[in-house]
């Protein structure tokens, strides 16, 4: 994982390779990873970011069904009044209906970092 990648590489935190304190101890004798103080907690976080990990990948496929039950009923709706093709008028609301709420979250996720980037420069300015 990204955030552990400091200690498996001898980073700060001090990994394998870790410097003068013998084997990966971080530059201090006797503090290795056998007596890390965090272990239980880092096993916890491990624990509790897979089962984000799978809380994701559950809402995309619940959302992808959404999307492709809505836009099934949607088509058979319009191509039942009308002599629009139902597979093309569900394959492009399908598509719509991931697409745009898609594009929505992207814009508010990239005007989110934005404002923290902003936040970040003007603070480090005034240091």
């Amino acid at each position: 994982m990204g955030w552990r990648g400091d200690d498996a590489n001898g980073g700060a935190n001090g990994g394998a390779g870790g410097g003068a304190g013998g084997e990966g101890g971080g530059g201090r004798p006797g503090n290795g990873p056998e007596d890390d103080p965090f272990k239980g907690t880092r096993e916890e976080m491990d624990k509790v970011i897979r089962n984000l990990d799978m809380l994701e990948w559950v809402i995309l496929f619940l959302a992808t069904g959404l999307a492709l039950g809505g836009g099934a009923l949607v088509a058979w709706i319009l191509s039942v009044g009308t002599r629009l093709p139902f597979r093309l008028t569900w394959a492009v609301l399908s598509v719509l209906l991931l697409v745009i709420p898609a594009f929505v979250v992207f814009g508010r996720e990239a005007r989110e970092r934005g404002r923290e980037r902003r936040s970040l420069r003007s603070r480090d300015d005034t240091t």
